[in-house]
């Protein structure tokens, strides 16, 4: 999964799949009242009842997720280590809030997965109600007296999240319940260096940080200069911090030198003054030198490396040297040089291509307000009527350049303020044709932020299979175009894009021959799958390339059975239409 893109398409594949369209419930007003009393029994055959367990563990953590989850997937290895390193003091227990996922289907993940904790069927506790309004995984931690101290929703990209926790609730100085805001970072393991060692390397005296879970910075050399550099490259979540304190008078300027070796937009070192941040640095850069503005007094400056959650880039860290305190036209000197940045009046990303048109997805009530509740942000969407994306960003007055990139998750590519002030720039779009990929997205990013973001479909036919993807999983949205033209009209088929199509068609009933609608299909290729859901006819509907196509039923309705380990497959050259019997009850 590509960044933060995680949060947003995690609320398509998760919020969709659950569902969770209606009115949701405030599981942070459950925080440090006593946890429901629930029994389970998992896939091992044992009992699990969770007051039953805390007469014998310090904590337990309940995992909310599912099979078809793939961050819940991509975060059980990091359970699992924690898991062996606490089992005697923390019970884990994997609850599963998809009916459809037996204690066969559990069993075997769990073997494929190497999950040695307790798994198990949750549908019937409640928990899912309770607990599952923002998407899965959500992490629910219990303490020794049985309270709620902590609901986390979404993946975990290390170990270290859940041993700082487990530190905390096992730890024998917990007399009490804590409410934790979040999952605890993890106390640095680096010593860093010796304060007199790291002033003699930057020119000026230093201090390291007071706070426990800053990272030190420690004595290095880059390029033959005589530096120090934070310690935390490679720890996700983390920060490093090295102080300055110092007094000056009015007009004074704090000049430095930095070289920057991190991964773009989302590691970033930055320069703080009395607690607020004055200039952010990320990507890769050879040593540079810039200056900051004092007031008269003291002022204290904090130089951070903050690492994000996911991977790093480069050296993953930042290296700092030459500190000087500036008076007069030295000082006034070093800050002229600082270039100014063009800023706009918006900051926005804008589609340039001249065939697009811009859609509207609406719900049942004409609003947009749901699909941007799935998709996790305001964006726009468009059809291209092309084969690629050409696009343009500009930045408001108050955002830092620095901080700021367009990211696709097409190929991955991003572009950085320095690209906006070149022109235009050239995005690759998937497709079904292509790739199995109906759309493809541009987010504009600023402190890890989405402050702007496009969505494209090459054609109608594409826009199409977002619409089926959306709705195959429970949401009701329609597609409209935002000037009031109609759909399928001759002037908006977009040339050549969408021909050569087969359409497919499913067919539901029951054992006397019904339709039965409601079920979901999934239409797969090797790259993906696509739902189709049954009408009222019980005819579920697909249009793409004239290929095999892989079916899988993954929704019946309540009162029908179907054995969903069914390997069916259906061929434009053989057939276009196949019928599926479900078992009425």
């Amino acid at each position: 999964m590509k960044k933060a893109f995680l949060s947003l398409l995690l609320a398509v594949a998760v919020l969709l799949s659950m569902s969770v369209l209606g009115e949701m419930n405030d599981p942070e007003a459950l925080l440090g009242e006593p946890m429901l009393d629930f029994t389970v029994t998992t896939i091992e055959g044992e009992v699990f009842t969770l007051s039953e367990v805390l007469a014998s563990k310090k904590a337990v953590m309940i995992n909310l997720w599912a099979t078809w989850c793939g961050p819940c997937e991509m975060e059980f290895p990091f359970i699992q280590e924690a898991y062996e390193l606490y089992q005697n003091d923390v019970e884990i227990i994997a609850l599963s809030v998809e009916k459809n996922d037996t204690d066969e289907v559990l069993a075997s993940y769990a073997l494929s997965h190497g999950m040695t904790f307790p798994v198990a069927g949750g549908t019937g506790t409640g928990l899912r109600e309770m607990f599952v309004t923002e998407g899965i995984p959500t992490t629910v931690l219990v303490d020794r007296f049985g309270n709620i101290v902590l609901i986390e929703v979404g993946a975990q990209t290390s170990a270290d999240p859940f041993t700082a926790v487990f530190d905390v609730l096992t730890s024998d100085s917990y007399d009490q319940t804590v409410i934790l805001n979040g999952f605890p970072r993890p106390k640095p393991s680096a010593k860093g260096s010796d304060a007199g060692l790291m002033a003699q390397a930057v020119g000026m005296p230093v201090s390291v940080s007071d706070d426990e879970y800053m990272w030190p910075f420690e004595v290095n050399e880059k390029n033959g200069k005589a530096c120090i550099s934070a310690t935390n490259a490679g720890r996700n979540e983390s920060c490093a911090e090295v102080l300055l304190i110092t007094d000056a008078r009015e007009g004074d300027a704090l000049r430095f030198g930095a070289c920057v070796s991190s991964e773009k937009a989302f590691d970033r070192f930055s320069v703080w003054l009395d607690g607020e941040r004055v200039k952010g640095f990320s990507g890769e850069t050879d040593w540079f030198t810039y200056a900051i503005r004092l007031h008269e007094g003291e002022n204290r400056i904090a130089f951070r490396y903050e690492k994000d959650a996911m991977d790093g880039h480069g050296d993953d860290t930042v290296y700092l040297a030459e500190f000087e305190l500036l008076s007069g036209e030295d000082a006034s000197k070093a800050l002229e040089e600082i270039s100014a940045y063009p800023y706009a009046e918006k900051t926005e990303i804008f589609l340039l291509n001249e065939n697009a048109r811009e859609i509207r997805f609406l719900d049942e009530n004409g609003s947009e307000d749901t699909i941007d509740m799935l998709i996790g942000a305001d964006l726009k969407y468009y059809i291209l009527n092309d084969d690629s994306a050409v696009l343009n960003a500009a930045i408001a007055e108050g955002t830092d350049p620095e901080y700021v990139l367009v990211y696709s998750n097409c190929d991955g590519s991003s572009w950085s303020a320095d690209d906006f002030l070149k022109g235009p720039f050239v995005g690759m779009v998937d497709s079904m044709e292509a790739s199995g990929y109906p759309y493809s997205m541009f987010i504009l990013y600023s402190d890890l932020d989405v402050l702007d973001g496009i969505v494209v479909m090459v054609d109608e036919m594409n826009a199409n299979a977002f619409e089926e993807e959306l709705n195959g999983y429970g949401a009701e949205l329609h597609y409209v175009y935002a000037d009031g033209a109609e759909r399928g009209s001759d002037e908006l088929a977009g040339g050549s894009f969408g021909k050569g199509t087969v359409t497919y068609t499913a067919v539901f009933v029951d054992q006397n021959g019904e339709p039965v609608p409601g079920c979901i299909v999934n239409f797969c290729t090797d790259e993906m799958c696509v739902p189709a859901i049954a009408d009222e006819n019980g005819y579920a509907v697909f249009e793409g390339l004239p290929i095999t196509y892989h079916l899988q039923v993954i929704r019946v309705p309540d009162g029908y059975e179907y054995d969903t380990a069914q390997e069916l497959f259906v061929s434009a050259e053989e057939d276009d239409k196949i019928v599926f019997t479900v078992t009425k009850k």
